[in-house]
């Protein structure tokens, strides 16, 4: 469950980002540094007028997938709606500080399609996502994403592909634990956590790839994000289809 939730959190917080990378070599400290100054730089510029996008996570058998869209203002997350799928099918919807989740077959007998995410809920399931969406609000928070960059090991500018513009980043543990999203990363096991991040012309990340491993096991994470901007429409599942 938390696995599940923290590669929703990951997604979110990918679709926020409009610059980071990752990968397998390593600069110069003082090189370095500035890089990854600049990058997170270029993130709080990038994100304060992203206003949407659509995601999609691919980390395989082992970690499933998830697709979905994203509203944005103000370089912050205001509304989502993301599907995750692994060992069966959890589609959150989130408006505000409010979460609403249609659960696996089997996982909600209320006889309603919804169930409130509270911690006061009736349903189990349910009650095991609230502190997940509090991870979820967590990564996407723009200034937690860019202390990230910002404290990255190594960072290196590894030009133009025809995936775009590809950066690598390499994330150290140590360095970046202690801030909301560095700690949730740091639940992969992976250190140093190599990122590889392609942007297109405006800057916005179009492919990111994650080169993990859980319990010893590879699990390559790969998110896409498209459709910058496009209109997006989010709201509250009707009350009367609301398990409380």
């Amino acid at each position: 469950m938390r696995f599940r939730a923290f590669l929703l959190a990951l997604v979110l917080t990918l679709a926020g980002c409009s610059s980071s990378g990752g990968g397998t070599a390593a600069t110069s400290g003082s090189s370095s540094a500035r890089s990854a100054t600049a990058l997170a730089a270029t993130l709080k510029k990038a994100t304060v007028g992203l206003t949407s996008a659509h995601i999609a996570l691919d980390a395989g058998p082992l970690g499933g997938a998830a697709t979905g869209d994203v509203r944005f203002a103000d370089g912050h997350t205001t509304a989502s709606d993301v599907t995750v799928d692994l060992a069966g099918k959890t589609r959150i919807v989130t408006v505000g500080d409010t979460s609403w989740a249609m659960l696996p077959s089997g996982r909600n007998t209320s006889g309603k399609p919804w169930v409130l995410v509270s911690s006061s809920t009736s349903n189990e399931f349910a009650r095991a996502l609230v502190s997940q969406v509090g991870v979820i609000k967590a990564a996407v928070s723009v200034p937690e994403i860019a202390d990230v960059v910002a404290h990255a090991s190594s960072v290196r500018d590894l030009g133009t592909s025809a995936q775009g513009h590809h950066y690598a980043l390499l994330l150290a543990m140590n360095r970046i634990k202690d801030t909301a999203l560095g700690g949730e990363l740091a639940t992969l096991g992976t250190d140093p956590l190599p990122v590889d991040v392609y942007l297109d012309p405006q800057g916005r990340p179009v492919k990111i790839d994650l080169a993990a491993k859980v319990g010893g096991q590879s699990l390559p994470i790969a998110v896409t994000v498209s459709n910058f901007g496009a209109p997006v429409h989010i709201s509250a599942p009707p009350a009367d289809q609301v398990a409380s």
